[in-house]
């Protein structure tokens, strides 16, 4: 990742009138700061510029929550040199619902400090709202810092079942336009609030119909946060992206984001809700098309509890409802962990595709999904991948390794299916060793099936499951039960045929296929 460049940009200043406003320095450029006849906000030189100007801001802090409804580049003196600071949100780039929107650029600086607590809360950091033909404003942002804001709804209104609704979403950046980031960290925002019924996008919410790219950027320690009594639903702790979204991520990181829910409202109640997605929510139908290139998407969560009855969370990487193409990238460390004294349902600790998928020279690894209900049924699948959708997904020359899917129970069902991957859709694997994946269940009574793969129909889901293997091994899986536990197909667990072409399945524990 390229270092943020901080570059001091010199500026020639023309004579300037009295009064309290300043001249412009040259033809199209404008000053802000504490240099001799600049303007002392930026708010000031915005609302003084015209179209095509530049405004350059120099070193210091200057005061946030900011509209720009000028096509401006502002330009500051480096992201460590030039802080714009408070507001909620810090900058609004456009008006909401005006037949046009600005084309802005913004370099060299960092954004932080700002809080929106409306109801809804959209953008901490930065919002671009919809114009009234729905797309907002042209917006790029290079060699700049997006970090510590909050989306934070401070009061909520009545929702489903007359319970309390409130929306807290992207926590860093709130985008209904057509955005560009090169070389930004967006870093530890947070979206949702004490009162927040909902919670999206912890780093950045790109809206239905928006575009976002990124590239040579980190999503990082961002957060979505919803708490008792309100908290029903949370998604996407480093990126949430809308049904109808375009979003493409190259050479980029989305790491350490987190989904953190807390819940008395059970998943089976008509109002209740779930969390899911800790790296990045792909969400709607598959009008939302996702392309991740050369990207590393680790480290991530999903942490959810329940205080009242069943508790459902998954996707501890990316969540895919839309269509996604994955190549030349790693999705490690992702987990997803939940905890309840009732029921808890979990699964994916990489990568749940419930929409289309094409998936090429990626590492799946190390990502885990961990149940626990001491008093109820625990259920733990894929500690990898799971897809569900009738759709062929394809996934090639990539690997499934040391993923792991956990159930705990002290009087309940301890079940885990699939320790690296549960398919119950149309699934094909090329030249893609599935190894050294684990599936453990303890409880007094539970089954534990394929350590490697586990190959069935899912409830509600597709009726008609597909697999098939070509050039790829299954070996050195494992499966691990409490007594009372029943252990089924260590490297392979499946109630439909699969079609095997070239590949093997050997070496796994206690046992190599159950129902092949």
């Amino acid at each position: 990742m390229r270092q943020l460049v901080l570059a001091v940009c010199a500026i020639g200043i023309a004579a300037v009138g009295a009064g309290a406003t300043a001249d412009r320095a040259l033809a199209g450029s404008l000053c802000v700061g504490s240099g001799a006849h600049c303007f002392a906000t930026i708010q000031a030189a915005v609302d003084a510029a015209n179209d095509g100007d530049f405004i350059h801001v120099g070193p210091g802090t200057f005061v946030g929550g900011i509209t720009i409804d000028t096509s401006v580049k502002l330009i500051g003196a480096g992201a460590g040199a030039t802080t714009i600071s408070g507001g909620g949100p810090v900058l609004t780039i456009g008006d909401a619902d005006a037949p046009s929107e600005p084309t802005v650029a913004i370099k060299g600086a960092t954004i932080t400090g700002g809080v929106n607590t409306a109801a809804p809360a959209l953008g901490g950091g930065i919002y671009v709202p919809a114009s009234s033909n729905g797309r907002g404003a042209t917006v790029t942002i290079s060699d700049s810092v997006v970090t510590g804001n909050h989306a934070a709804p401070a009061s909520a209104d009545p929702g489903c079942g007359g319970l309390p609704a409130a929306l807290g979403s992207g926590g860093g950046i709130d985008n209904a336009g057509a955005m560009t980031l090169t070389n930004v960290l967006a870093t530890n925002n947070e979206a949702g609030s004490n009162v927040a019924s909902d919670a999206d996008g912890g780093g950045i919410m790109n809206e239905r119909g928006a575009t976002l790219t990124l590239r040579n950027s980190v999503v990082s320690g961002n957060v979505v946060r919803v708490t008792t009594p309100n908290g029903r639903f949370a998604a996407g702790g480093g990126i949430f992206t809308r049904k109808g979204s375009t979003l493409t991520i190259h050479a980029s990181v989305v790491n350490g984001n987190t989904v953190d829910y807390a819940t008395s409202v059970p998943a089976d109640d008509l109002c209740g809700g779930f969390a899911q997605a800790g790296g990045i929510k792909i969400g709607g139908d598959e009008t939302t098309t996702v392309t991740i290139r050369n990207t590393a998407i680790s480290g991530n969560s999903v942490l959810a509890t329940s205080s009242n009855g069943d508790l459902i969370a998954f996707a501890g990487g990316i969540d895919d409802d839309g269509s996604l193409v994955l190549l030349d990238s790693t999705v490690s460390n992702n987990r997803v962990s939940g905890t309840s004294e009732a029921s808890v349902f979990l699964d994916a600790g990489a990568l749940e595709i419930d929409g289309a998928a094409v998936i090429s020279n990626t590492r799946f690894t190390d990502n885990s999904v961990s149940a626990t209900a001491p008093s109820g049924s625990a259920l733990s699948q894929a500690g990898a991948i799971l897809t569900a959708t009738p759709d062929l997904v394809i996934t090639g020359d990539s690997v499934i390794s040391g993923n792991s899917a956990s159930s705990t129970t002290v009087t309940g069902s301890a079940i885990v299916q699939g320790g690296g991957i549960l398919n119950g859709g149309s699934l094909e694997l090329r030249n893609t060793p599935v190894g050294d994946n684990t599936a453990t269940a303890s409880g007094p009574s539970g089954i534990a099936q394929g350590g490697g793969i586990w190959n069935s129909a899912l409830l509600d889901e597709v009726s008609t499951v597909q697999l098939t293997l070509r050039d790829s091994a299954v070996t050195h899986n494992a499966l691990n039960g409490s007594p009372g536990i029943t252990l089924q197909g260590g490297g392979l667990f499946t109630t439909f045929p699969v079609t095997l072409k070239d590949s093997l399945i050997a070496t796994n524990t206690p046992d190599q296929c159950y129902g092949c």
